[in-house]
């Protein structure tokens, strides 16, 4: 019986997008389940406060283009010296 290469038993893995367990029909133990949803909730959490603040400086910016245009308009009619 021969043994597949580790090497490309990870990247076949990679490709397929599974796990090299799956491809070899064993089991997670309990604990990598409990670990993978813990980091699924983190990256979750993450990605949801990069959102927040991406949006916070897409405001800031649409604010300050706002004020800059608004500037401009009160330059070019006189109103400002």
């Amino acid at each position: 019986m021969s043994v597949p290469d580790a090497g490309m038993l990870v990247r076949i893995a990679g490709a397929l997008d599974t796990t090299v367990n799956d491809l070899l029909g064993e089991e997670e133990p309990e604990q990598g389940r409990d670990l993978a949803a813990e980091l699924e909730a983190l990256n979750r959490q993450l990605a949801e406060r990069e959102e927040r603040s991406r949006r916070r400086w897409r405001a800031f910016f649409a604010a300050v283009g706002i004020l800059a245009l608004w500037g401009a308009v009160m330059l070019a009619a006189g109103l400002i010296r």
